[in-house]
C-alpha cells in the first residue's frame, strides 16, 4: 500500500505504513533447503506471511500518524542475489518517487 492511498484513521490522515515481522527467527530454517556457507556469504531470502494485527501509532500528540502492520512470517526461500537485487532496486526507486 503506497502513502496515496492510506487509509484515514480516527478522522486523521495517515501519513506513513510500517512493517514489523514476527516469528522470522530460526524456526523457518527448517523450510530452507540447506547448504554450507562461508563467512562473509551475502544470501538473499523471500519471506510469506499474515498481516496479523494493525495498530497506528503516533508519537507526538499532532505528530504524524503511522500505520503498522504486524506480519506473521509463515514461509522462507533462499532465492538468487540477481533476483533480489532487482527487487530491491525497484523498492528503493519506488521509495524515492513517493518522498519526492
Amino acid at each position: 500500500m503506497t502513502t496515496e492511498a492510506l487509509p484515514i484513521f480516527e478522522g486523521q490522515p495517515t501519513t506513513g505504513a510500517r512493517v514489523k515481522i514476527t516469528n522470522a527467527g530460526d524456526g523457518l530454517s527448517d523450510d530452507i533447503v540447506p547448504e554450507a556457507h562461508e563467512l562473509g556469504d551475502e544470501l538473499a531470502f523471500i519471506l510469506r506471511g499474515h498481516v496479523t494485527q494493525i495498530a497506528h501509532l503516533q508519537k507526538e500528540s499532532h505528530g504524524p500518524l503511522v500505520r503498522v502492520h504486524t506480519v506473521k512470517a509463515t514461509d522462507a526461500v533462499r532465492i538468487d542475489l540477481e533476483m533480489a537485487e532487482k527487487s530491491i532496486r525497484a523498492n528503493a526507486d519506488e521509495l524515492e518517487r513517493l518522498k519526492a
